[in-house]
C-alpha cells in the first residue's frame, strides 16, 4: 500500500473511532477546575552548613486544608525531603484534627515547602506545621512576625530540637519579633563544625536579648497557637475525679469477685501440696516453686486491696488475680509432673499441651461472632485479643516442648489456659454491656481496622526513624507487646476475621509508638507532667463518651489499671489507650455522609465503596457503561479499517497527484483538568517472653526430656507473671473554641 493510501485509511479510522465516545455514561463526572482556599503561610527554621560553620535558615511553608477531601496528605518540597519531614507533616495533620475536633477525613492537606537547604530533613518543623494546619482548618490569620521551632508529639506536646541558637539568630535576621521554642531548652550549647553541641551552655534568654528578639518557651501546640494566631482553645473540662461509673463497677464486680475467690483457692491448694511434696524435690526445684508461689501470694494480696478499697478497682483486682493464677497453675503442673513416675512424664506433659491447644481452639471459636454495637465491640475485642494470645501461648508451649524445654512448655501452657478462661469473662461483659446502641456496619468496621493499622504502621516507622537518629532504643517499639508485635497481631487478626481485636491491637500499637516518641529524652519532671496531662484527657474523654450515651467499659479498665502502674511509660500508654477507646464511637462510627469522589485523588475513596465491593473497583453501572463504550470503540475501529481499505482501493485506480496535498492540522486535544493553583508553600503488665528454662539432660533410662528429681536442675526463673492487659487513634476530646484572646502574656497559662 502506498503512503497516501495508508494515510487515507488512518484518517478514516480517526474519524470513525471517536464516535463511541457518545456511548459513554452521560452521568460521569466532568472535569472541573479545582477551587482551593487561600494558603496559610508560616516559616520553619532549619540549620544549614556553611563555610563558617552551621547557620540557621528560614523556609517558607504554605499549607492548604481543602474541604471535601478524604484525609490525604500531599507534600511538595524543593529540594527533596527526607522521611522524617514527610512524617512530621502527617503527624501535624493528625494532631491538628485532634486539637480542633475537625475530623481528619473531611479535608485533604497540601504542604508546599521551599528552602535554601540542600535537603529538607528533621522533625523540628513539626510544631509550626501543626500550628499552620490548625490555622488553615479554622481560617485564622497568622502573625508573620512570630516564628517557632520544635517537634510535635502525638499528644500535642512540643518536643526538643537541635541548633536552637542558630535558628533564633536566623529568625531575628528575617525580622521576627517573637520566637517560640520548646520548654525545657532554656539552656543549650552551640553547634560545632561537626554538628554536635559542644562548649559552655548558653542561656537562651541572654542570646535573645543580644539580638534582640523576644523568646518564649512553649510546652504544647495550644500554647503556640495563642501566640501565632491570637486565638485560644479551651482545654477539655476536668473529669471531676470520678471517672469510673457505678454501671462500670457493676459490670466488673462479678468478674473480680469470682477471679479473686478462685485465686485464693488455687494458691491455698498449691501451697499445701508444695509443703507435702517438698521433701521429694531437690533444693533448686523447691526454691523456684516457692518463689513463684510467693509471687502468686503477693498478687492475691494486691487483688484483695484493690477489691476492698474505698473506691473499688475491680479490673485491677481481676488483673492481679489473673497473675496469681498463672504462677500457681505452673507450680501445680510441676508438682504433678514430679509426682508422676519417670516413664509417664512425657505423656503427662503432652496431655497438658493437648489440653491447652483444645482450650485455645474452643475460646477462639466462642469469640468468633459479629460486633452488635460499640459497647459490645469493646468486650468482644478484648475477648478476641485474649483468644489470640491463648493460641500464641499454646503454640509457644508446643515449640518449647519440641525443643526439649519441658518446664518452659508448662509455663506457656499455664499462661494459655488462664488466657483461654478470660475469653469467657470478657464475652459475658460484652453481652451485659451491649445495650440498644447503634448497630455496626461490617464494611465500616473493616475499613476502620484497616485505617488504624495503616496509621499505626506510619507512626511506628516515624518513631523508628527518629529514635534511630537519636541512638535511642525503646522497649515500647520492639519485643513482646511492643508496637511492632501488636501491629503484626492486628494484621493477622484482621485476616482471620477478628476485626474488633484488630481495631484495639492497632490502637495499642499506635499508642506505644507515639509514647516512645513522647518520652524520648524527657526528664523525670516532664514525664510526670505528661502523665498528669494524659490522665486528665483520658478522664475527660470517658466522661464525654458517657454523656453521649456510651459506657466505655474497656476505656475505664485501661484508665483504672494505669493508676496502679509504677512507670511513666506504662501509665502514659494505658491512659492514652483509655482516651482513644473512649473516643472510638464518635471518631470512627459517625453516620456516613454519603459516597463522594475525592477532588484530589483519581479514585473513589474506600469510604465511598458500596458494601461488598472491593476498594478501587468501579460501581456496577459505571462498569457496564465502560464495557459498552469499549464495544462501541471496537466496532468503530473495524468500520474505520474497512472504509480505509475501500478508499485505498479507489486511490490505487486514480493516478497520484503531482505533490501531496497540504493536510490541515489535527484539532487540538480536549482541555485537560486544570491543575490546582500553585499550592501554597510549605503507649503495663505484659506477657513475659518464653521462660529461659534450659533443656534437662536425658535420664539414664533414655527418656526424651530426662526428668530429674535430684541434683542440679535448671528451671525458668520466677517472674511476676503476665497481667490481664486490657486491649487506641482517636483524637483527644474536642475542645470548645474561645473568641480571640488578648495578646498572650510572656508565659502562656496553659
Amino acid at each position: 500500500m502506498r503512503p497516501a493510501e495508508a494515510f487515507s485509511a488512518l484518517l478514516v479510522l480517526l474519524l470513525v473511532a471517536p464516535l463511541p465516545a457518545f456511548a459513554q455514561d452521560a452521568s460521569a463526572p466532568r472535569a472541573t477546575t479545582l477551587q482551593l482556599p487561600a494558603p496559610t503561610v508560616v516559616h520553619a527554621l532549619a540549620v544549614a552548613e556553611s563555610p563558617s560553620g552551621f547557620v540557621g535558615s528560614v523556609s517558607n511553608v504554605s499549607i492548604i486544608a481543602a474541604p471535601g477531601g478524604t484525609g490525604h496528605v500531599f507534600v511538595d518540597t524543593q529540594p527533596l525531603a527526607q522521611v522524617d519531614a514527610q512524617g512530621s507533616a502527617r503527624l501535624a495533620v493528625r494532631v491538628a484534627s485532634a486539637v480542633t475536633g475537625i475530623p481528619l477525613q473531611e479535608h485533604d492537606y497540601f504542604f508546599v515547602i521551599r528552602t535554601e537547604a540542600p535537603v529538607i530533613g528533621g522533625p523540628s518543623a513539626g510544631g509550626i506545621l501543626t500550628v499552620g494546619t490548625i490555622a488553615a482548618l479554622e481560617g485564622w490569620p497568622v502573625n508573620a512576625s512570630v516564628m517557632m521551632t520544635g517537634t510535635i508529639n502525638p499528644d500535642g506536646g512540643i518536643g526538643p530540637i537541635g541548633g536552637l541558637l542558630e535558628k533564633i539568630s536566623a529568625a531575628a535576621a528575617e525580622g521576627a519579633t517573637l520566637f517560640l521554642f520548646p520548654e525545657g531548652q532554656e539552656e543549650v550549647a552551640p553547634l560545632t563544625r561537626s554538628g554536635a553541641p559542644q562548649g559552655a551552655p548558653v542561656q537562651v534568654a541572654d542570646h535573645c536579648a543580644r539580638l534582640p528578639i523576644r523568646c518564649v518557651a512553649v510546652a504544647t501546640v495550644e500554647d503556640a497557637v495563642r501566640y501565632v494566631t491570637g486565638h485560644a482553645f479551651e482545654p477539655p473540662a476536668p473529669s471531676g475525679g470520678q471517672v469510673t461509673s457505678a454501671d462500670y463497677r457493676a459490670l466488673m464486680r462479678p468478674l473480680a469477685e469470682n477471679l479473686t475467690q478462685g485465686a485464693h483457692a488455687l494458691v491455698a491448694d498449691v501451697s499445701q501440696r508444695l509443703d507435702a511434696q517438698s521433701r521429694n524435690l531437690n533444693s533448686q526445684v523447691r526454691q523456684d516453686l516457692t518463689d513463684r508461689l510467693g509471687v502468686a501470694t503477693r498478687a492475691v494480696v494486691q487483688a484483695d486491696a484493690a477489691f476492698g478499697a474505698a473506691e473499688p478497682r475491680y479490673y485491677t483486682a481481676s488483673s492481679r488475680s489473673f497473675q496469681a493464677n498463672v504462677q500457681a497453675r505452673y507450680v501445680d503442673y510441676v508438682l504433678h509432673l514430679f509426682a508422676t513416675l519417670s516413664g509417664g512424664r512425657d505423656a503427662f506433659v503432652r496431655g497438658i499441651l493437648d489440653d491447652a491447644d483444645q482450650r485455645a481452639q474452643d475460646a477462639a471459636a466462642t469469640a468468633t461472632q459479629p460486633a452488635r454495637s460499640v459497647s459490645h465491640l469493646e468486650g468482644l475485642g478484648a475477648a478476641q485479643e485474649r483468644a489470640t494470645e491463648a493460641g500464641r501461648s499454646a503454640a509457644s508451649a508446643r515449640g518449647a516442648y519440641d525443643s526439649g524445654d519441658a518446664l518452659a512448655a508448662l509455663q506457656w501452657a499455664a499462661q494459655s489456659r488462664e488466657r483461654s478462661a478470660s475469653v469467657a469473662w470478657w464475652l459475658d461483659i460484652a453481652d451485659r454491656a451491649s445495650g440498644p446502641g447503634r448497630v455496626l456496619d461490617p464494611v465500616t468496621l473493616n475499613r476502620t481496622a484497616r485505617d488504624l493499622i495503616d496509621t499505626a504502621r506510619e507512626s511506628l516507622v516515624y518513631a523508628q526513624v527518629l529514635l534511630q537518629e537519636e541512638g535511642v532504643n525503646s522497649a515500647l517499639l520492639t519485643g513482646t507487646d511492643g508496637a511492632a508485635d501488636l501491629l503484626d497481631r492486628a494484621e493477622a487478626d484482621l485476616q482471620r476475621g477478628f476485626v474488633p481485636a484488630a481495631v484495639f491491637e492497632a490502637m495499642q500499637a499506635e499508642v506505644r509508638a507515639s509514647t516512645a516518641l513522647e518520652l524520648a529524652g524527657a526528664s523525670e519532671a516532664l514525664q510526670e507532667s505528661k502523665l498528669d496531662r494524659a490522665r486528665e484527657r483520658a478522664g475527660a474523654a470517658i466522661v464525654s463518651a458517657r454523656e453521649a450515651g456510651l459506657e466505655p467499659v474497656l476505656a475505664q479498665s485501661n484508665f483504672e489499671f494505669a493508676g496502679d502502674l509504677t512507670t511513666p511509660e506504662d501509665g502514659l500508654a494505658f491512659y492514652n489507650t483509655a482516651r482513644n477507646v473512649a473516643r472510638l464511637g464518635r471518631d470512627f462510627f459517625a453516620p456516613a455522609s454519603g459516597a463522594r469522589l475525592s477532588r484530589f485523588v483519581g479514585f473513589t475513596p474506600a469510604a465511598a465503596q458500596p458494601a461488598g465491593q472491593p476498594p478501587g473497583s468501579a460501581p456496577a453501572a459505571t462498569s457496564a457503561g465502560s464495557a459498552l463504550a469499549g464495544m462501541a470503540f471496537l466496532v468503530g475501529a473495524v468500520l474505520g479499517v474497512a472504509l480505509g481499505v475501500l478508499v485505498a482501493v479507489a486511490l490505487r485506480r486514480t493516478p497520484p497527484a503531482p505533490r501531496a496535498p497540504a493536510w490541515p492540522p489535527l484539532p487540538p486535544p480536549p482541555p485537560a483538568l486544570a491543575p490546582p493553583p500553585a499550592a501554597p508553600s510549605e503507649e503495663p503488665a505484659q506477657d513475659p517472653p518464653a521462660p529461659p528454662a534450659p533443656r534437662v539432660p536425658p535420664d539414664r533410662n533414655g527418656h526424651g526430656h530426662g526428668w530429674q528429681e535430684s541434683g542440679a536442675s535448671s528451671l525458668p526463673p520466677a517472674s511476676p507473671g503476665p497481667g490481664a492487659r486490657p486491649p487506641e487513634r482517636p483524637a483527644p476530646q474536642p475542645p470548645r473554641k474561645v473568641p480571640p484572646a488578648s495578646p498572650p502574656p510572656d508565659e502562656p497559662s496553659g
